[in-house]
């Protein structure tokens, strides 16, 4: 039996992370689609500057979530076993960090705000700090539910937290028309999760510092790596704001932000289930090596057409979503978009890597990844202001991409093009589909600034349907064609035959 078809004998897990997987996408989609009504909202509410001030309060409240926050629930998901004193730890630990951060952020406000020429952001800042010591008293029981594969209750936490703030911003840009309407959700997000987590998981507080050795090493190679891996992403916004002031920030912002919208939607929920699940495979190389490979090529299969039919409807999009004010954001998206999609391909490797306890290869890899970075993004930023953080932006990711893989296939002991050699039919659809619709739009009009939101509605439609008509026909073609493989093709098939049963069993009772 080959190593293919073994991957597939335990259906529990598999259905398990499948399941988990689809949770997250769900609250994933509904959290784009809230995204999708704040900016079409807020973006004729608010200007470019105002979303320059909200891009630099998302870029330090994100850098603290996911480098000195995100390790807790990865060393967490690695231990054996789990004790109340490892939660107690944990709860401790997370508190320090969010006193030594908070005050950090508190101290740097003023310079921030006097170098990119921007007096709102010392108060801003500052109540990013506050929310900062907040977010630490959440749950850590909470994080264990993962752990366990249960996903529900993380994907509804997502929901809720995302469909508040939505409102709240909303209202105030109403009230306010300001870039505290964006602020202020960044402020209520810490309160809701505390609230949510301790609501399903409940937990009294307790300091404790006897199990911290069981966090150290781990925990310090991940947040290390995990912050020159922030940085080498999003650094680009930090330097354009000098150079080409803050507006210019808000409409890249505005074109990363919807080029992530057809991809993150599924990457985040899949990196959700990703490393819980190939750790189940503990030791097994062999089935870690092709529970690996397989996940990579179901998140091509899904991300590759998102991206590129994001990246050829960029005007249209921009002109529904947030109107014909942001089409300078266009250019973000033609060339970031595709790599974007497949930079989701980072989240397999950390768990695999994770998984082999070796997160300082994470570590190292992600430090040479910013050395290069900063005098791209630099000599870009200089060189071409605003196109040239563009250009920048997209070797940083090609280089991303290339180190990335180098990783994972020597943990597998696989070929650097195993990934893709896994997923040539969707490599194949996608340029079927980039062609297809090439030719035909070359053929017809475009969006310009003075196109209509219901024409522009109407184009989207079309490229939308045709691409994803051919993308989906030429995927199956080759599939049977090759004899019905295990890949995305037969998960979708099983997904497909799961939903059917259960929508026919009631009707059979």
């Amino acid at each position: 039996m080959s190593a293919e078809r073994q991957g597939s004998r335990d259906p529990g897990i598999r259905a398990k992370i499948s399941t988990g997987a689809l949770l997250h996408f769900g609250s994933s989609v509904g959290v784009r689609l809230l995204g999708i009504i704040t900016v079409a909202v807020l973006g004729r509410l608010l200007t470019p500057a105002d979303f320059g001030i909200f891009a630099y309060a998302v870029f330090v409240s994100t850098l603290t979530d996911s480098c000195f926050y995100r390790h807790f629930h990865f060393s967490l998901v690695r231990l054996p076993q789990v004790t109340e004193k490892h939660l107690d730890t944990l709860f401790t630990l997370r508190l320090l960090t969010g006193l030594i951060i908070a005050g950090g952020i508190a101290l740097s406000a003023k310079p921030v705000a006097v170098w990119v020429d921007s007096p709102e952001l010392y108060a801003v800042l500052n109540w990013i700090a506050i929310a900062q010591i907040i977010g630490t008293f959440s749950s850590p029981r909470f994080m264990l539910l993962e752990k366990e594969l249960r996903f529900a209750p993380a994907a509804f936490q997502v929901i809720l937290v995302r469909t508040l703030t939505t409102c709240s911003a909303i209202a105030l840009g109403f009230a306010w028309g300001n870039y505290w309407a964006l602020v202020t959700g960044l402020v209520l997000m810490p309160i809701i999760t505390l609230l949510h987590s301790h609501w399903v998981a409940p937990y009294r507080p307790r300091v404790s510092l006897v199990k911290w050795r069981a966090f150290l090493r781990f925990g310090l190679w991940v947040m290390s790596g995990n912050l020159f891996n922030f940085l080498s992403i999003r650094v680009d916004r930090l330097l354009l704001g000098p150079f080409a002031g803050i507006a210019a920030v808000g409409i890249y912002r505005m074109g990363v932000d919807i080029a992530e919208l057809g991809t993150q939607q599924f990457a985040q929920p899949m990196e959700r289930v990703i490393y819980p699940g190939l750790a189940t495979k503990g030791q097994d190389k062999s089935s870690l090596m092709n529970a690996y490979l397989e996940t990579q090529s179901v998140v091509i299969g899904v991300v590759l057409p998102m991206g590129l039919l994001t990246a050829l409807s960029a005007s249209e999009i921009i002109r529904i979503v947030a109107g014909p004010d942001w089409l300078a954001a266009a250019p973000v998206m033609w060339i970031l978009a595709p790599l974007i999609a497949l930079t989701t391909l980072e989240g397999g490797v950390k768990a695999l890597i994770y998984i082999n306890n070796a997160p300082e290869k994470i570590f190292f890899r992600n430090l040479l990844i910013f050395c290069v970075a900063m005098p791209l993004l630099i000599a870009g930023v200089t060189l071409g202001g605003f196109e040239g953080v563009i250009v920048a932006s997209a070797a940083v990711k090609i280089f991303a991409l290339i180190l990335t893989l180098r990783l994972a296939d020597k943990a597998t002991n696989t070929s650097f093009f195993a990934p893709f050699l896994r997923a040539w039919r969707s490599f194949f659809a996608g340029a079927c589909m980039v062609l297809a619709i090439a030719l035909v739009i070359s053929c017809g009009p475009s969006t310009t600034a003075d196109t209509s939101v219901s024409a522009a509605a109407v184009f989207l439609a079309f490229k939308a349907s045709l691409g994803i008509s051919i993308y989906l026909a030429m995927h199956f073609i080759l599939w049977a064609m090759s004899g019905c493989p295990n890949g995305i093709e037969s998960l979708a098939v099983a997904l497909l035959r799961r939903a059917k049963s259960r929508v026919l069993r009631p009707a059979a009772r």
